[in-house]
């Protein structure tokens, strides 16, 4: 390429140059401004400001609902009337024209009907003894002082036998003739003597006399 070619070149660009600079400052002038709010915002200026709060006044007073009013009972008993009997009369008056009075004698009086006697139960029972008899009255016990003398006899006792069964008295009946051979006939049958005491009607114990056999004292050959 020759020089002449390339000032004209040079030429046009020098000549192009402002125009492709307008060019380039609208289009930034155009895309800058989609960035730009198209209003100003006024400046605010905030002040603080002291106010007293009033109470809130009183809530006004609910009103009460009225009290519901009574149904009436939808199946109401009904009321039956009470039916009345008439009381029949077993002794009608009779009318005047057949009104008849008659003297009736006095009815006797009635005696009290006493019930009969009660069946009563005697339990009672009399005074015995329990065992033999000759037990009480053993070989060894002859008095000495009867021995000596050899004294012998028949003696008969009559004992008091208390609700215990033993023998509470001693009486001598009849007599061996010998002191010693009475006292010793006594005091055995209150030492060894037993008995089943007496029982009265109502069958509680009770005091009774009994009459021993007789006890013979014999010495011995």
């Amino acid at each position: 390429m020759s020089y002449s070619d390339v000032r004209p070149l040079r030429d046009r660009l020098v000549a192009a140059a402002p125009t492709l600079l307008i060019q380039g400052a609208v289009g930034y002038a155009l895309l800058s401004g989609l960035a730009i709010t198209t209003f100003a915002k006024p400046e605010r200026k905030l002040t603080a400001t002291s106010v007293t709060l009033q109470p809130p006044p009183p809530p006004d007073p609910v009103p009460m609902p009225p009290p519901p009013t009574p149904r009436a009972a939808t199946n109401p008993v009904p009321h039956l009337p009470v039916p009345t009997v008439p009381t029949p009369t077993t002794n009608p008056v009779p009318s005047s024209s057949e009104l008849v009075i008659v003297d009736l004698p006095p009815a006797p009086p009635t005696l009290p009907i006493e019930p009969p006697p009660a069946k009563l139960v005697d339990l009672g029972r009399g005074v015995a003894p329990v065992g033999n008899q000759g037990d009480w009255f053993p070989r060894d016990a002859y008095p000495a002082a009867a021995r000596r003398a050899d004294a012998q006899g028949l003696v008969s006792v009559s004992v008091e036998v208390g609700e215990k069964g033993r023998v509470t008295a001693c009486r001598v009946t009849a007599s061996s003739g010998s002191e010693e051979l009475d006292a010793a006939t006594c005091r055995l049958a209150t030492r060894n003597g037993r008995f089943r005491p007496a029982l009265n009607a109502d069958g509680a114990p009770v005091t009774a006399t009994y009459a021993l056999r007789n006890v013979r004292w014999v010495l011995e050959e």
